[in-house]
């Protein structure tokens, strides 16, 4: 069905993105509980929210056309970005 509509990219960068940051969330609870005097738990949140919307905007084109979840996707991405800058700032700090 992606194939033939060839939403199949859209679907494989979404899973892609999806695999990397559950990978970080499981490392993010690692740390939260190993230095909770750290932030890390901001950066868990970040990655959440910055998931639900990047990914799911992305999952939800890949299967529906609908136009107004464009402007979602650079909100998500930036969201991630972010949460990738308060995990470096949460580890550097003393």
């Amino acid at each position: 069905m992606l194939e033939k509509a060839g939403k199949l990219n859209n679907f494989n960068l979404a899973a892609d993105y999806l695999l990397f940051h559950a990978l970080a969330l499981i490392s993010v609870s690692i740390l939260c509980k190993l230095f909770p005097e750290n932030c890390f738990h901001r950066a868990g949140l970040a990655f959440v929210v910055g998931s639900f919307l990047f990914q799911g905007s992305v999952l939800v084109k890949s299967f529906v056309s609908i136009q107004p979840f464009g402007f979602i996707t650079p909100i998500g991405g930036f969201i991630l970005i972010a949460g990738w800058i308060l995990l470096l700032v949460s580890a550097v700090r003393p």
